[in-house]
């Protein structure tokens, strides 16, 4: 969340620092939080974590093989994530206590 921002632009809770943080009683509860619900038969990329479903044979985000796959075993080693930047933290930036936003 950018410096400005009064309220996470994911679940809109307050900025701890802001005015209207101390007005509010609790934070939202994320409605939203069923879309990232974890599914039983995905697997956790040991890469970067992000969660696969069970057909996938290497990671959406990295491409990393999975685990136990054929493809696995051919790797030398798993790729590095080029997309690392795009989530780069900005100096002048907060995260939210509640969401991680």
């Amino acid at each position: 969340n950018s410096t400005s921002a009064t309220s996470c632009a994911a679940c809109e809770t307050p900025h701890p620092g802001s005015k209207s943080a101390g007005e509010a009683s609790k934070p939202p509860s994320p409605k939203w939080s069923s879309t990232f619900a974890i599914e039983d038969d995905s697997w956790k990329c040991e890469v970067c974590s992000v969660r696969n479903s069970t057909s996938a044979t290497s990671c959406a985000a990295c491409e990393t093989p999975h685990p136990g796959s054929k493809s696995a075993g051919e790797a030398s080693k798993p790729p590095s994530p080029k997309w690392s930047s795009t989530f780069a933290i900005e100096d002048d930036s907060w995260k939210c206590e509640v969401c991680s936003v």
